[in-house]
């Protein structure tokens, strides 16, 4: 199971059906609160968090530094770390990666949304998971 939480569901759509029709199971999120909860109750069947980095911040990060939102997704991902040091996150977002400030992690993906079209991603995330196409 894939989950992918991006707040923008417009702009995201095509990336969601372009995996659900390549086979993938996925579960969308637009709402980083709803994601931490589904994650913690769920963290045993997934198998790829994909995350955006600007998000509201919502009330499960309240107090932590997102940056007015601009780093909800790095305070997300920071959440599954501490759950789990090998579940693979990806994160698809706008944001550069030298300027996402990530720590190196090797169980942790970056795709800038500009440079991956929906129909490409597919091939990607089963890169990801390691399965054949």
């Amino acid at each position: 199971m894939i989950l992918f939480v991006d707040d923008e569901e417009r702009r995201t759509e095509s990336y969601v059906d372009e995996l659900r029709s390549a086979g993938l199971e996925v579960q969308y999120i637009s709402d980083a609160d709803e994601a931490w909860v589904y994650i913690e109750e769920a963290s045993a069947g997934l198998d790829l968090v994909i995350i955006d980095i600007m998000m509201p911040a919502g009330s499960c990060f309240e107090g932590l530094d997102t940056e007015n939102g601009l780093q909800t997704g790095i305070r997300l991902y920071e959440k599954v770390r501490r759950l789990s040091s090998t579940l693979p996150v990806a994160f698809l977002t706008n944001v550069a990666e030298d300027a996402a400030g990530l720590r190196p992690d090797p169980a942790a993906h970056y795709f800038v949304k500009r440079d991956y079209l929906s129909d490409q991603f597919p091939d990607e995330v089963r890169r990801i998971m390691r399965i054949d196409a």
